[in-house]
């Protein structure tokens, strides 16, 4: 009626006017076909349907063939759609007919099995008469009949085509082009499985695959059906897959567009969002990013502002940003020093700055960046921001001092940098050190943080006390105050210094272990960033002490890698070198690392070294000043050997010594210790070596005697202990076992060297008070068990401290032989009080003196 122009059918005087739903229905139908406007306006396409004789749909599928190179395969799939299907499936013989049609069957469209159907009959008719062709027909379970009306069909269709000029293809199209053609035709019979075997459609309709087609197997993500009919459920008939980015250019004129999470791109330069197209309801395109500036200029404009020019996401190549951002990260640092977020404007005055400055048609880069050219001809600093437009406090004059940017120890500056984010890894001030440098951190100076944060550091560690010490202490602010005044940073435990402070003030002493016992933020403790030799962050965290156990081979290897001016010599049999310096610095990729040489025994020979620790240094260097000894006076220890525990084998057998020859290797070091290098400074020199060996060679042997005297007074207290416990069998075994372990600690590899001389003496007292707790344990082994439950506590935690031994100061050794022998002390306390103890001792003193000792293995 639109092409005859005879009027509007909603107006026409119908005798018996069709319901009003129909014609809407109709007029959706045309306008999902493209061939009227939503004003009812007849297009171009629906001009050239009015001509062809045939359902809207499939005629628009026509249309479409001709521009998709289709036509031919179109004109068989549109005329077989337009009659009933020609296959046959007799009730009787059901899986006979689905066999035959197997053979056209195609598993990705149900159309082109029509075409295959279509191509066999065509080949069987050109090659058969009438009446074998109907016999091969209903061989196939096909029926004749319907073959020739989809024939005569064919050929109508084919001529209306021919006169609306539509060009037919010569060569076979393809999947692609076949099925676009057909979808201009089925555009609202489309689906998208979203669940195994359900399909959503436009109009949140859902649907499942028919149980005939050659799809419902392995249905497709996507498909569009001929058909969708209602029975037990709703199906969809002669269905294909289909991929959605058709969708999107066919359905054009019926999609609905929206768009979110509007962003900037900093590598485009534009304003961009998530475009999703929906066709009726059914989303056929979700989070495509596209241009937004031609959608909504006005919100571009703002966007951009904010997250190119405020934010910091602009890449142009305006001076002014570089200006704006270095002042703007200078004013974050200063936060972060002082740890407050009111020294920077917010974001919103930064954005008033732009906005009032940039024309209303910039949206992206290209057009700012257009613009600031010419703009910064007139006015080269237009957009530079000044300080007192970004800051709103006022700051301290000394905050450099009180927050420094780096801290100075020993001729090395330490960068530091600061961060405030609580909860962040990096919150509060942290410090940058490479690898290579690690062993040279002072210990304790960390502490000390900075100016800034020491008081509040002072304040929270009073804080953590606990409150019966806290309270001599009020106010807290103002104790601090006053002891800072006599504080000043080194390497020096924090704790230690305050709590002398606190004790010239008030008279209260605070012992070091409740200092250890207080629990402070992260903040108070600085964060050591490790850095390897290309600057990379290597580790991070906030004790020094594990970082240094953890790369001290890191350190090893980058000292032993260093080879240039070394003064380092192999395999020495005297003092043939020059000096033996306390510290010696080498040069490594331009950083002073400091190293400390040291006398290495290995084995019989001795190498001079470079170490990484002082402490350690001297260890290995006693050790290897006493075999240089041995090497440069060997007629000692020819003289030693020949003498010493001569025809003792038997009373050592008896003692369950391992054997001679250990024991007197141990007595004549021992021996070379005390007469040579005891109670002496160091020698640097070949001289002070050789002095020191002229005036104590000659008090070798008689400490050699000494030594033995003492160790032939321990043997038959040795043996008659290890006799006793051999009678009391398995009874007593956790006794036994103790008795074991404290002789093996009392005795260890070396104890005549290691073990100082005043102690050395107590041994036998120590055998006697074993021989008296072993000649009560039968009669009271419950008491014994409990009292070895009470020691067993207290020795645990020392014993694993030995493992660090030859890293220990000469201090901290002393003090851990005092605790060690406190134990001892203990022992005979317990078990033997008629033999007396050396000192006064109790578990409340032991425990006391560990404390000290904790914080002295602290700082090693």
């Amino acid at each position: 009626m639109l092409q005859l122009k005879i009027g509007d059918i909603r107006d026409f005087p119908f005798v018996e006017a069709p319901d009003q739903r129909l014609i809407n229905d109709g007029f959706s139908l045309l306008q999902e076909l493209h061939a009227v406007t939503p004003q009812g306006e007849l297009t171009e396409t629906g001009r050239q349907l009015s001509r062809i004789p045939a359902d809207p749909r499939l005629g628009r599928m026509l249309l479409a063939a001709g521009k998709e190179g289709a036509l031919r395969e179109l004109l068989v799939i549109v005329s077989a759609l337009s009659v009933q299907d020609p296959r046959e499936r007799p009730a009787d013989k059901q899986q006979a007919a689905d066999e035959k049609h197997r053979q056209w069957q195609d598993k990705h469209s149900d159309f082109t099995a029509l075409l295959n159907l279509w191509n066999t009959m065509e080949a069987q008719r050109q090659e058969l008469g009438r009446n074998p062709f109907d016999r091969y027909c209903r061989q196939q379970f096909v029926s004749p009949l319907r073959i020739r009306e989809w024939r005569d069909l064919h050929h109508q269709l084919h001529r209306y085509c021919r006169e609306l000029k539509l060009p037919e293809n010569r060569d076979p199209a393809d999947y692609p082009a076949i099925h676009r053609a057909l979808l201009t035709g089925l555009l609202g019979q489309v689906g998208f499985r979203h669940d195994d075997r359900e399909f959503l459609g436009p109009r949140n309709r859902k649907f499942h695959v028919f149980p005939a087609s050659g799809l419902f197997k392995k249905p497709p993500k996507w498909l569009m059906a001929a058909e969708i009919i209602e029975t037990s459920k709703l199906y969809s008939h002669v269905n294909a897959a289909i991929e959605p980015e058709w969708l999107q250019e066919l359905a054009a004129h019926l999609v609905k567009k929206s768009y979110s999470e509007p962003h900037y791109s900093a590598r485009r330069g534009q304003v961009m969002a998530f475009e999703q197209q929906t066709l009726y309801g059914l989303p056929i395109l979700s989070r495509k990013p596209c241009n937004y500036s031609a959608i909504d200029p006005p919100a571009c404009r703002d966007i951009f502002i904010r997250a190119a020019l405020v934010e910091g996401e602009y890449r142009g190549k305006g001076a002014f940003f570089g200006h704006n951002q270095s002042m703007q990260e200078n004013l974050e640092d200063m936060e972060s020093r002082i740890r407050r977020r009111d020294v920077l404007v917010d974001d919103e005055v930064m954005y008033q700055f732009y906005q009032e400055r940039l024309p209303a048609h910039i949206v992206n880069l290209k057009g700012f960046e257009k613009w600031r050219t010419e703009a910064e001809k007139q006015d080269p600093r237009l957009l530079w921001m000044d300080e007192s437009l970004l800051i709103q406090r006022e700051l301290d004059e000394d905050l450099e001092t009180q927050y420094p940017d780096h801290l100075e120890w020993q001729g090395t500056a330490y960068p530091l940098s600061y961060h405030f984010e609580p909860g962040h890894p990096e919150d509060g001030v942290s410090v940058t050190v490479p690898v290579s440098i690690l062993h040279q951190l002072p210990n304790y100076r960390f502490e000390w943080l900075v100016p800034g944060m020491l008081r509040d550091k002072c304040i929270a560690l009073i804080k953590g006390l606990p409150k019966s010490l806290r309270r001599h202490f009020v106010p807290v602010p103002g104790f601090v105050d006053k002891a800072l005044a006599g504080l000043k940073a080194d390497d020096f435990p924090l704790a230690e210094s305050l709590g002398q402070q606190l004790k010239r003030l008030s008279g209260v002493t605070v012992a070091d272990g409740q200092w250890q016992q207080v629990e402070l933020e992260p903040i108070y403790s600085v964060n050591i960033r490790l850095t390897d030799e290309q600057g990379e962050l290597l580790a991070m965290g906030r004790n020094l002490t594990e970082l240094k156990a953890t790369y001290r081979g890191r350190v090893s290897q980058t000292i032993n890698e260093s080879s240039v001016d070394s003064i380092e010599k192999k395999d020495l049999s005297g003092w043939t070198f020059d000096e033996l310096p306390t510290s010696f610095t080498i040069r490594q990729q331009g950083l002073a690392i400091r190293t400390y040489p040291a006398l290495v025994c290995d084995g019989n020979r001795v190498d001079l070294k470079l170490l990484d620790n002082p402490a350690r240094a001297a260890n290995e260097t006693v050790r290897g000043l006493l075999k240089l000894y041995q090497l440069s006076y060997p007629q000692g220890v020819k003289y030693l050997r020949k003498t010493l525990l001569k025809g003792c084998d038997l009373s050592l057998k008896a003692a369950h010594f391992q054997g001679r020859e250990q024991l007197l290797g141990s007595l004549i070091d021992a021996a070379y210790y005390r007469s040579l290098i005891e109670g002496n400074a160091v020698p640097r020199n070949r001289q002070a070596f050789e002095q020191q060996l002229l005036e104590g060679k000659a008090e070798i042997a008689g400490a050699a005697l000494e030594l033995e005297k003492l160790v032939l007074s321990c043997l038959p207290l040795r043996a008659d202990v290890y006799r006793v416990i051999k009678k009391l069998g398995f009874v007593v075994l956790p006794a036994v076992s103790d008795i074991n372990r404290q002789i093996d600690g009392l005795f260890r590899d070396g104890f005549l060297l290691d073990v100082p001389a005043e102690w050395l003496q107590q041994y036998p007292r120590y055998l006697k008070a074993i021989l008296a707790r072993l000649e009560k344990l039968p009669g009271q082994p419950e008491k014994d068990r409990q009292t070895l439950q009470q020691l067993t506590k207290l020795e645990d935690r020392l014993y694993p401290c030995f493992g660090k031994w030859d890293d220990l100061a000469d201090d901290v050794r002393k003090e851990m032989w005092q605790h060690y022998f406190m134990l001892q002390e203990y022992r005979v306390s317990l078990f033997a009080q008629q033999l007396g103890t050396r000192m006064p001792v109790s578990e409340k003193r032991i425990t006391a003196h560990w404390f000290e000792l904790e914080s002295m293995l602290a700082g090693t």
